[in-house]
């Protein structure tokens, strides 16, 4: 995988502030992921609240996430559909994984048997 967090001097409470965040730590991911010629096919948002519960929230996607602007509204998306009434943030996260081959076609991938 590769991926960026961020553990704030102070816990963040509102919404505008954790994607103002999110933001910086997308354009993080999304330059070693071009550095390295990656795309990955599944992103993970990673959160840490005040209390350290640690809770971590993925969507994977048919084709490489690759561009700075899918990194940040997947992450933004993820971040909405946790609950964030009366929590402070401590950290966040983002990684890709599940690197994709734009070498292998659909056709040619083989299942194998468990």
């Amino acid at each position: 995988s590769v991926g960026a967090e961020d553990t704030f001097p102070y816990d963040l409470k509102e919404f505008e502030e954790m994607c103002e965040e999110l933001e910086k730590i997308a354009r993080i991911v999304h330059d070693r992921l071009e550095r390295h010629n990656l795309k990955g096919r599944t992103i993970t948002l990673k959160i840490k609240y005040h209390n350290f519960k640690r809770v971590t929230r993925s969507q994977s996607l048919e084709d490489g996430i690759e561009n700075l602007e899918t990194i940040t509204l997947l992450a933004k998306k993820l971040l909405e559909g946790t609950s964030l009434e009366n929590v402070r943030v401590r950290l966040l996260g983002i990684s890709i994984s599940n690197f994709h081959d734009p070498t292998t076609k659909k056709d040619d991938q083989l299942m194998l048997d468990l």
